[in-house]
């Protein structure tokens, strides 16, 4: 089975909303069935507005 990509993406710095994305990517990484089925990816938010 293919991995599913679980993309974190953050439109601004809201300090309260990235540690919680951080915190949710880090749960899926470390969960035995989680992190064989998503492949986490984490964009800055100045690496998303330059891929438009």
């Amino acid at each position: 089975m293919s991995r599913k990509v679980l993309l974190f993406a953050p439109c601004a710095f809201n300090l309260a909303e990235t540690s919680r994305m951080v915190e949710i990517a880090k749960g899926v990484r470390h969960h035995p069935i989680a992190s064989q089925v998503f492949d986490v990816q984490l964009l800055s938010p100045t690496e998303a507005s330059s891929n438009n």
